[in-house]
Parts: structure tokens; C-alpha cells; sequence
């Protein structure tokens, strides 16, 4: 979305669904918008309220601080399942990002790849989310350092309870770094820009401080 300083992103819904729109769909879909209402009954609707669907479908997605050492919080982890999936193409490059929403799922995939797990913890409602999805996860260094070294999984307490109550978190946005193992090797409380959430990932990556 070029508004937002990013003209492709991934936008996850409450459905858990992946929902991916360039401004070049947003100009067709105001051009000709239709939807099918009862049975097979279809009425032309304004731009006005497309651009209201989409925008209520959208969950805000992440979250990021500090944290020394490693800490075992992973034992024993169960949650829902879903999986969300974008693929991004940044000059011409395609970078794949699927974002777990499953914990154990993510997990499972982490040790498969032999590859550390990034776990964005946001909230609904959360403004600091979504400037973090608009300004940090767009961001095609950032997508593509995550298709290629990191599983990367989304909680949120409205639907990943369960998990959360494990995973201790008192601040929206959070981003933790998670080894195979299951040590959180990296974390950071608030929003992080992209060159913070670049030093965060390098260090994680190869086993240094993550302050």
C-alpha cells in the first residue's frame, strides 16, 4: 500500500486468511466492486465501503525489547491452529514470508529448517502494531531476510490465549527470537524500527547480545 510507505504486504484477517492488495487492485476494485449478498443476488457497492471492508478485515499485526541470556519458556506450548502466507517481490526478487499462527506449527518448522523462530506478538486495536507492520514488516529487507534465515509466527492474545499465558508478555508490540531448542535468545518490548529490528535478527542469528 504506497500510503503506507510500502506498495505490497501481507494483511492477516480475524479468518485467518491472507489478504494481499497492491494500490493497482484498490484502483480496480473502486473502478467495479461487487459482492454477492443471499443467493447469487449481486449489487454494485461504492469505493467508500470497499475501502471499509478491507479495512475492518485487517487485524493489526506486531510488536518488540530487551532481554539478556536465554530463557526456556517453550515447554509445553499448545494453540490454535492457522497458517497465514504472503509472497513479496521486491525489485523483481520474490521473498516468501508465511507467518504461522500456530505456535507449535511454527515450532515444529524451526527444527525442521534448523533455523531460529521470529515471534511477533501484537494486539488488536494496538496503533504501535500497526505503524510496526506498516513501517518495519513491509520493509523488503526485512521480508527477505525472514523468507530466508527464520520461521516467523504471529501471536495474538485474542487468539493465541492459551499460549500467551506461557509466553509472558506485559507490552504491545513484542518480538521475540526463539532458537530451535526453544531459548528465547532475543527480545524486544515496543515498536523497532527497521534498522533496530535489523540488529536484533543479526544478533539472534549468530548467538550475540541482543541489547
Amino acid at each position: 500500500m504506497n500510503g503506507f510507505g510500502c506498495d505490497w504486504y501481507p494483511c492477516f484477517s480475524h479468518l485467518d486468511l491472507a489478504f494481499c492488495y497492491s494500490q493497482e487492485t484498490i484502483l480496480i476494485m473502486e473502478r467495479v466492486a461487487i459482492f454477492q449478498i443471499h443467493s447469487a443476488k449481486w449489487i454494485s457497492v461504492s469505493p467508500v465501503v470497499v475501502t471499509a471492508f478491507l479495512v475492518c478485515i485487517f487485524s493489526c499485526l506486531f510488536d518488540a525489547d530487551i532481554a539478556q541470556g536465554e530463557t526456556s519458556v517453550f515447554a509445553g506450548v499448545h494453540n490454535v491452529t492457522s497458517r497465514a502466507s504472503a509472497t513479496n517481490s521486491p525489485n523483481g526478487e520474490t521473498a516468501k514470508v508465511s507467518w504461522f499462527r500456530d505456535f507449535r506449527a511454527g515450532w515444529r518448522e524451526s527444527v525442521r529448517r534448523n533455523v531460529p523462530m521470529v515471534i511477533y506478538i501484537s494486539s488488536d486495536n494496538c496503533s504501535y502494531c500497526e505503524a510496526m507492520q506498516r513501517d518495519t514488516w513491509c520493509d523488503s529487507s526485512i521480508r527477505q531476510r525472514l523468507g530466508r534465515d527464520f520461521v516467523a509466527i504471529h501471536l495474538t492474545p485474542e487468539q493465541n490465549e492459551a499460549t500467551l499465558r506461557r509466553i509472558k508478555v506485559d507490552t504491545y508490540p513484542t518480538t521475540l527470537i526463539g532458537a530451535p531448542e526453544g531459548k528465547v535468545v532475543g527480545h524486544r518490548r515496543g515498536y523497532q524500527p527497521v534498522v533496530a529490528l535489523h540488529q536484533l535478527l543479526s544478533e539472534s542469528f549468530r548467538g550475540g547480545p541482543t541489547k
